[in-house]
Order: C-alpha cells, then structure tokens, then sequence
C-alpha cells in the first residue's frame, strides 16, 4: 500500500523555521551565549512538526484507508460517491470525500461544501487539508467516479 502523509507541507513549513531558529541560535550563540536558547525553540518546533504526520492515507487500486486522530477507516473507492477538491496556495488542496450521497449543488468553496453536508446531514465523510498536488494526483488515479470543483 501506498501512503500519503496529509499534512507534509505543514512540516516542511515548520522544519524550515527549526532549521532557521537553529542557525540563529548556532551562531548567534558565537556572539552572545544567551542566544543559544533560540536551540530549545528549535528543537520544541521540531518535535511539534512530527504532530503533521500523524494523519495518513494509505491506498492501493481497491481500497483507501484514512487513519487520521479522529478517525480510521478502510474503504473502497466504489464506497466514496463524490470528492470536493478545493485548492489553496498556502494550505494546498482541500479534500473532501463523501461517502454517502451526491449533492447536487454547486458549491463555490470547501466550506460551502461542508455547510451543505451539514445541513442534508450527511455524517461519512472524511475531510483532509493540506494534501499537495503530486499525492492528490495519485489518490485519484483509481477514483472512477465524481468529483466536484478540481481545480
């Protein structure tokens, strides 16, 4: 099975800030021995940053299995009816699968498309943001069915 780490951008976002606060603290610390403290920062960012790859796709031709904190579960992608893709340049693409039925209405962004799941009280959904386009591309390569907003 194939894996996607959901939030991997996240995680290089805040590595390259444990990279940055290290460096500082490095060699600021030659100067000045109390900027050696910026390493704790670094190292308290580092140790946050493995929290983004806590959630997991995995997925092979047949079936998807989201692991995430909150939820886990193993599906076909027969099972999924529709994916809302909405893409955003600092968080990445936003994904929505809907297990239970389509909607017919077209919702401008992902909100709207969690809103209106809300209201028609469907409740097997899996939502994900932060997934980057090479990962999304290969989730979709099995998905034969619908998918709303892929821009």
């Amino acid at each position: 099975m194939k894996r996607i780490y959901v939030q991997k951008r996240m995680f290089f976002f805040m590595n390259f800030f444990v990279i940055l606060f290290a460096l500082l603290g490095i060699l600021g610390g030659l100067r000045d021995k109390s900027l050696f403290n910026l390493l704790w920062v670094s190292l308290g960012l580092f140790t946050l940053s493995l929290f983004m790859l806590i959630n997991r796709v995995f997925y092979d031709e047949k079936i998807v299995r989201f692991n995430f904190i909150y939820r886990k579960a193993t599906i076909s992608y027969e099972d999924i009816k529709e994916i809302f893709i909405e893409y955003d340049l600092i968080k990445g693409y936003s994904v929505i699968c809907n297990l239970e039925t389509e909607i017919n209405c077209n919702c401008r962004n992902y909100l709207e498309y969690v809103k209106k799941c809300k209201e028609l009280n469907i409740k097997n959904t899996f939502y994900f943001v932060g997934i980057t386009e090479k990962d999304l591309e290969r989730f979709l390569s099995n998905y034969h069915g619908k998918i709303k907003n892929y821009i």
